[in-house]
């Protein structure tokens, strides 16, 4: 059986929003068209800032010497996704097979052509595989893959994660990696909705003001959280009309009220991961605009998934490294 025991999540950080904290943010749905939180243009967030982010998870399986079974054939999320209408939520899962020093089963796939719920997720490896995201229907069929569950008892919080089939688990030696995202935005009312990525496509701007400070309109209950990146596009705080937010935790707001579940970052905190940025690389195909960052920032990739035109790589503060 498969074992899992080390989790990077923290150092390689970065929502879904996608999408991932301990308390989240109202899905509150707006009007008869909203659909398993997700609200579509009728519900007035068009012309509004969105809040786009991705959460990236990369865990190691290995097996536990003592025999125990930590029952990692799921990973939880902190924040719960939207659904589409197929089930499904923005989510990639890959394996690396046999990426590690522990000895894979010899019934282990070697390669993706291997097992009919993989397929090579770059083109010169076949043993870097993306995993099947099983839809309503196909989960219901017995197919194999993984699918979205927000009723797990195993993940404290919102009870969301993803789980994989018996048939899809993991084998030791493979290294697992999630990218997720999701887009947010205040309705007419003020509450915070999940909204269709189509609703946060950004204009073009020749002018950049990278570094300059601006605070989010739209924050999740609770505050941010530390594995997180967020961009809130067609910010007016913005030239670049990008506001990021960087692997802050808590609340950034001047109102923020500290408790057991929020907390209230310092002055220094937030000048070091809240400003202004850009986005300065995409995916391949992915239309513009690109920016170069200027002195003490660097291209990193933040949003692994998302709309076309806000994926892609942002500039970072350099110190937002070093601490």
């Amino acid at each position: 059986m498969m074992k899992q025991v080390r989790s990077n999540l923290s150092a390689l950080l970065l929502c879904a929003s996608a999408l991932i904290c301990a308390s989240c943010e109202s899905t509150t749905k707006v009007g008869s068209e909203c659909k398993d939180g997700v609200c579509p243009r009728a519900t007035s967030v068009t012309q509004q800032t969105c809040l786009v982010s991705s959460f990236r998870a990369q865990i190691y399986v290995v097996n536990l010497d003592d025999g125990s079974d930590p029952q990692r054939h799921y990973i939880c999320v902190g924040r719960s996704l939207p659904l589409d209408e197929h089930g499904q939520v923005a989510c990639e899962v890959r394996w690396s097979l046999g990426s590690g020093s522990e000895q894979p089963p010899s019934s282990a796939p070697k390669r993706c052509s291997d097992a009919p719920f993989l397929e090579p997720a770059e083109e010169s490896a076949d043993d870097v595989c993306a995993v099947t995201q099983l839809a309503a229907d196909q989960l219901a069929a017995g197919d194999e893959g993984w699918y979205y569950d927000n009723s797990m008892e195993e993940c404290h919080g919102n009870g969301a994660g993803i789980r994989f089939t018996a048939g899809a688990q993991p084998p030791t030696g493979t290294t697992i990696e999630m990218n997720c995202s999701r887009a947010h935005a205040t309705d007419s009312d003020g509450e915070l909705v999940n909204v269709d990525p189509v609703e946060c496509e950004r204009t073009e701007s020749e002018t950049l003001d990278i570094g300059a400070a601006c605070l989010p309109a739209a924050i999740p209950t609770g505050g941010f959280d530390p594995r997180e990146a967020s961009v809130e596009v067609r910010s007016d705080q913005c030239e670049s009309e990008a506001c990021l937010v960087f692997a802050l935790e808590g609340n950034p707001s001047p109102d923020c009220e500290a408790s057991d579940s929020v907390k209230c970052p310092t002055a220094e905190e937030i000048e070091r991961t809240v400003y202004c940025s850009c986005r300065c690389d995409a995916p391949e195909g992915d239309p513009g605009p690109l920016c170069d960052c200027v002195d003490g920032f660097s291209c990193v990739e933040t949003i692994a998934k998302g709309p076309p035109g806000i994926r892609g790589s942002y500039c970072v503060r350099n110190e937002s490294f070093s601490q």
